[in-house]
């Protein structure tokens, strides 16, 4: 091949200088870029350069310069008539071959690379909640050379492996590294930090309770802090929520207050506000006329002190802090407010009645407090206790056994004498001494009226007088019958004693005179049994009587 002297020679779009020496020897000889391999990565040494070369004189020198004319590399004393370049990065180069006969060839060729591989890391959503795992990154790659692949790191250790999903959602707080490889597996890192909030907490400042029972005077202030403001408060689970940390106008109750804050983290507490205790006032009235009766109020509940009024037909009659009122049969309304202003309120009805003249109220003849009068019958003999004139039947007429000595109340607090003071007056008592001998036992001169009975000359009637029980009475209670258990619980068992076979009734009386059990022709030469299960607890007297014979003793119920 006859090359001109200082001729360019293009081969394969490679520039080639020729260096011709003074003889002709050197015109044979050629020199090819055969293959160039391009930097796979920016800034990588990984490009490569082949020349090959006709009709030279073994042996060869292979040798390239980088683009400030540095020498990079020669192959020494080869003999191959091709020769690679490697471990370059990208440039322009110039090699040169030089035979053995000092013929030298040059050739420029170029090293290219890819663009510079970048990545974009974006922070589509820090931690929403301070303990939540719902962080999410998206990356952007250009350069290098597509596709690309996607993995993070955090702590140096892969927690999502390679793939093409540029997005990793699910995180929680942490520093990461993002690595996205291209295809030639060139590798650019980002760092990020995904955040999480301080957490959200919430304290009550304060609950109110309600001031008055049942009313709707109580709040409740709660306060935000940390999180992410501004915030939101509810009682009711968000149905409705309000920017004001405060709940007012509330009845009592649990209530849960929760607090949302702008990444709608929620935090919650129980509160309860108290109901107090209703106002009450315990009413006693004495009966005493017409135009004069007692009101006697003692309140409770609420807030004490208590202030009382009195009204009639909406005017105020009297105000006090006592609760006593002196006035006249009437129709009134009782108003009790506490400190706090609570108010109860009673109508009170004052009806002076006293139908059989005994000198008892026909409202303190309501036994059982029922606002019946016609079902109090103390001793059982068909007689309502308002019109029967010897309640308890013990031979003394009511009207007799009344006196302004002891209190007594069931239900109205009236006057009555309890001589025994076990909580029976006597006009319903049927042993008015307790000595165990029934007051009509005590007519010991038989004329049918225990009043003037007086054997010991006390002044004092026997049948009021503990101490005096004349020994034939005394014998008929105590020897006649006996029973047991006693106390009891359910099977009562009677036994009678010296009674000839006489039949009798047995009955039993609770402590207001009242008959709860009765058994007529009961034969006494045998034992009878009782089943007294369904009675409450208390006490009760036991009586037998067939007209001759009478007796009565203390029962015990459990």
């Amino acid at each position: 091949m006859n090359i001109p002297d200082k001729t360019l020679l293009y081969v394969a779009v490679f520039l080639c200088t020729i260096r011709i020496g003074t003889s002709q020897i050197c015109d044979s000889f050629v020199v090819n870029v055969q293959s160039v391999t391009d930097v796979a990565c920016v800034f990588e040494a990984s490009g490569s350069v082949t020349v090959e070369i006709f009709d030279g004189a073994a042996p060869y020198v292979y040798s390239i310069f980088d683009s400030t004319d540095t020498e990079i590399t020669n192959s020494g004393t080869v003999s191959d008539e091709n020769f690679t370049f490697t471990n370059l990065l990208a440039d322009t180069y110039r090699t040169e071959v030089m035979d053995v006969n000092n013929c030298i060839i040059e050739v420029n060729t170029t090293v290219s690379e890819p663009e510079g591989l970048v990545s974009t890391v974006t922070v589509f959503s820090d931690i929403s909640c301070f303990g939540n795992n719902d962080g999410e990154l998206g990356v952007t790659a250009t350069g290098g050379t597509p596709p690309y692949m996607y993995s993070l790191r955090r702590g140096g250790v892969e927690v999502i492996p390679a793939s093409t999903d540029a997005i990793f959602s699910g995180l929680s707080p942490a520093d990461y590294e993002v690595i996205v490889t291209d295809t030639f597996g060139c590798q650019v890192f980002a760092s990020v930090v995904l955040q999480e909030p301080d957490v959200l907490t919430l304290q009550i400042i304060e609950i109110r309770d309600l001031f008055c029972f049942d009313d709707q005077s109580g709040s409740i202030t709660a306060e935000a802090m940390r999180g992410v403001p501004p915030y939101e408060y509810s009682i009711d689970n968000f149905v409705n929520h309000q920017v004001s940390p405060s709940f007012a106008n509330l009845p009592a109750g649990n209530y849960t207050i929760s607090c949302r804050d702008s990444n709608a983290c929620i935090v919650s507490l129980q509160v309860t506000i108290i109901n107090p205790v209703p106002v009450l006032a315990e009413v006693e009235i004495d009966y005493f006329s017409v135009s004069d009766n007692t009101i006697e109020v003692i309140g409770n509940g609420g807030t004490p002190p208590f202030s009382y009024s009195l009204q009639q037909e909406a005017t105020v009659i009297e105000t006090n802090t006592s609760g006593v009122f002196n006035v006249p049969a009437a129709n009134y309304t009782l108003q009790l407010t506490d400190a706090n202003g609570c108010i109860f309120e009673e109508e009170i009805i004052i009806s002076y009645e006293d139908t059989n003249s005994d000198g008892i109220a026909d409202n303190d003849e309501d036994v059982n407090g029922n606002g019946v009068l016609d079902d109090d019958d103390t001793d059982g003999d068909d007689i309502p206790d308002y019109l029967d004139d010897d309640d308890d039947n013990d031979g003394v007429d009511s009207a007799g056994e009344i006196a302004n000595l002891k209190k007594f109340s069931t239900h109205f607090n009236a006057n009555f004498l309890d001589t025994d003071e076990d909580l029976i007056p006597n006009h319903r008592d049927t042993d008015d001494d307790n000595d165990g001998i029934p007051t009509i036992e005590e007519d010991y001169n038989g004329n049918g009226d225990p009043t003037d009975d007086d054997t010991d000359n006390s002044g004092i009637p026997d049948y009021l007088e503990q101490g005096v029980a004349l020994s034939v009475a005394e014998n008929i209670v105590s020897n006649r019958f006996s029973f047991y258990p006693n106390p009891v619980t359910s099977e009562l068992s009677i036994e009678f004693n010296d009674l000839g076979g006489a039949t009798i009734e047995v009955s039993i009386f609770d402590v207001w005179g009242n008959k709860v059990f009765s058994k007529d022709g009961v034969a006494t030469d045998q034992m009878l049994s009782i089943n007294v299960s369904s009675l409450s607890a208390a006490m009760y007297f036991v009586v037998i009587d067939n007209g001759d014979i009478k007796g009565i003793k203390k029962m015990f119920k459990r």
